[in-house]
């Protein structure tokens, strides 16, 4: 009876000390992600989004979450990238722009701006200052802008949600849907402005997204359109953004 005590207490021994740094590593881990989430949440709310928007915003997201946790733990067991590595990889990145009188950026056809901005303001004065340029200026939007001087005959409103039977919550329109009433108002020539982007591809996958965005572009350079789009980054995760980016001809 003694010696079999003592081979289990000599097992017992042999296993490993639990790993403080592993373990302080993870509930770091684990607390910053709940003050994202959180974060996100109350961005949402001060924008002004309803309780049915916000839960389809949320559940697009969880869709989302394996995808992006696998892309992290991919990049934490890659090496660490400086920015001397993407420098090499991806050679010098291109010049800023710049314009005399404090480089202002001036909305033209067939061009796409991409404004990162937590909340919708350097986009709303671009469309202000270029809306008289074009035939009509196309809202995307679940809270579309005043935007003053603009003629109702010009203004064209897309509806992004859509409701069934009275107390039902709203619902957002298919993708394709919208791109077919996006691809009718565009022709001829017209300003696009959304601040819904993450909104529209809320539960979609990253691919979707970039195709969307990149069609998007493709579209207002084949209509003599333009498209200026209001996101905010930090919705997004990195690499989504990244990619999304790299669809407009201008970031703002």
């Amino acid at each position: 009876m003694t010696d079999r005590t003592t081979s289990v207490d000599a097992r017992e021994n042999d296993e490993p000390p639990a790993d403080e740094e592993r373990a302080r590593t993870y509930a770091e881990g684990f607390g910053a992600g709940i003050r994202t989430a959180l974060k996100d949440i109350l961005q949402h709310v001060s924008q002004g989004y309803t309780a049915s928007e916000l839960r389809l915003l949320v559940q697009g997201r969880l869709a989302r979450l394996g995808d992006e946790v696998e892309l992290k733990r991919r990049s934490m067991l890659g090496p660490l990238r400086t920015r001397a590595d993407v420098l090499f990889a991806n050679g010098p990145p291109p010049p800023r722009r710049w314009s005399p009188g404090g480089g202002a950026i001036r909305v033209v056809p067939r061009q796409s701006y991409l404004v990162n901005e937590p909340q919708p303001s350097r986009a709303l004065a671009l469309v202000a200052a270029a809306m008289a340029d074009f035939p009509r200026t196309i809202l995307l939007s679940l809270h579309p802008p005043a935007l003053p001087g603009l003629p109702a005959a010009r203004r064209v409103e897309l509806n992004l949600t859509s409701v069934g039977a009275p107390g039902e919550a709203a619902r957002p329109i298919p993708l394709g849907q919208i791109g077919g009433r996006l691809r009718e108002a565009m022709a001829g020539g017209a300003l696009v402005y959304t601040d819904a982007l993450d909104f529209l591809l809320a539960e979609e996958p990253t691919d979707t997204m970039v195709q969307f965005a990149a069609w998007l572009a493709d579209e207002a350079r084949s209509t003599d359109s333009a498209v200026v789009v209001s996101i905010d980054a930090a919705a997004l995760d990195l690499k989504q953004f990244t990619r999304i980016q790299r669809t407009f001809s201008t970031q703002a």
